[in-house]
């Protein structure tokens, strides 16, 4: 297995997958002053977008007090750049931590102050460019970076058009959201504006949502096999096409569901899982953590089966120090990448490129747990 430096791209592309690691000597001269002074380090991989760039956030600048700014960490030359934070006259900040990246470079996150407040920021490429006034925290982006969507401490929703500046206005059965009468988190959004999420009802259950922009209207999924069961929708593919959630009851059971974005109607997967996070490949591979034991593997409706992010990384001889459990795949599935558990032999993240696709490499050189045998 090779390492690269650089781009993936080119005339001849690799068949074979392609890990670079994110090393001290990538990190900027005031990344590289936090690392070698401070005491308790952090940093944290968030997602990967369709072309390879990686988002997260890292200690960075002493002159500020090496607080924890996010960072773009891109294909060319293996470029290591920190996005500075959003200055304000009332507030001093004292971190920012991004949650997601689209394909053109914007990302959105959290901006938090001294005085306790966090807001929900938006940054275009390497210029931190707007803050969400009223809104806390961001949780995903559509691929092409128009729609993001997230929630606020007191539960009222966000899903901002960045294209408009505006907050899309939406209603459930006929009453605005913006009544907070059902509190609700969107996790994620498709190019075309279908958002997923989450909302308390009335009967105080968290019952999955599919909401559309074309006429601002939340509709929850039907779901007859999860009586009393809570049901979480988690990811929708950059299409609109793909959607994924979890029930979960009382006593801690779960279980996988897929969505029809047409009629809303969930179907069943597999149990004893629940979905890692808000992304899913345009050919429907998602990441999902075991209940139980919460060790991670990608589910693959192609092949109805799992495959292990373990058995994944010992193929690909990845480091030891690599956290499995925060594996974040691109929409294209052409990239996965990992945070890590701690800072061993100076890497502070992964990348893999899969020149044919995770799901082309997964069939090919890992056995897959039949979904019927779990």
């Amino acid at each position: 297995m090779a390492c690269s430096g650089g781009s993936e791209g080119g005339d001849n592309k690799p068949t074979a997958p392609v890990t670079t690691l994110l090393t001290e000597s990538q990190l900027n001269e005031p990344t590289k002053e936090c690392y070698r002074t401070m005491e308790s380090y952090s940093s944290n991989v968030v997602a990967v977008n369709n072309n390879g760039v990686v988002a997260g956030s890292i200690q960075s600048n002493p002159s500020i007090g090496c607080m924890q700014q996010g960072y773009l960490w891109n294909n060319s030359k293996n470029k290591f750049s920190v996005i500075p934070p959003l200055s304000f006259e009332d507030f001093k900040v004292t971190g920012v931590r991004l949650a997601a990246l689209s394909s053109n470079l914007i990302s959105g996150g959290i901006t938090f102050t001294a005085n306790g407040y966090e807001f929900a920021t938006i940054n275009t490429h390497l210029i931190p460019n707007n803050l969400i006034n009223n809104w806390n925290y961001v949780y995903g982006i559509s691929e092409q970076g128009q729609y993001i969507t997230g929630t606020t401490l007191f539960g009222s929703y966000l899903f901002f058009d960045t294209n408009s500046n505006e907050q899309i206005k939406l209603t459930y059965k006929g009453i605005p959201l913006e009544s907070n009468k059902f509190p609700m988190l969107l996790s994620n959004s498709s190019n075309i504006g279908t958002a997923v999420g989450t909302l308390i009802d009335e009967n105080d259950l968290s019952v999955g949502i599919v909401c559309e922009v074309t006429n601002k209207i939340c509709t929850s999924i039907i779901a007859d096999s999860y009586a009393n069961f809570n049901t979480y929708i988690e990811a929708i593919s950059s299409d609109g096409k793909i959607i994924y959630g979890f029930a979960r009851n009382g006593s801690q059971v779960t279980e996988v569901f897929s969505v029809n974005p047409t009629t809303k109607v969930a179907t069943p997967l597999f149990k004893s899982y629940y979905i890692a996070n808000n992304i899913v490949t345009d050919n429907g591979i998602v990441i999902v953590t075991n209940n139980n034991t919460y060790k991670t593997y990608l589910y693959d409706p192609a092949v109805k089966g799992l495959y292990s992010v373990k058995d994944l990384a010992d193929k690909l001889k990845l480091p030891s120090n690599l956290n499995l459990s925060l594996a974040y795949l691109s929409p294209n599935g052409n990239y996965l990448a990992f945070d890590v558990l701690n800072f061993n032999n100076n890497i502070f993240g992964a990348k893999i490129y899969f020149p044919l696709g995770i799901a082309d490499y997964l069939k090919n050189n890992l056995s897959v747990t039949n979904l019927s045998k779990i």
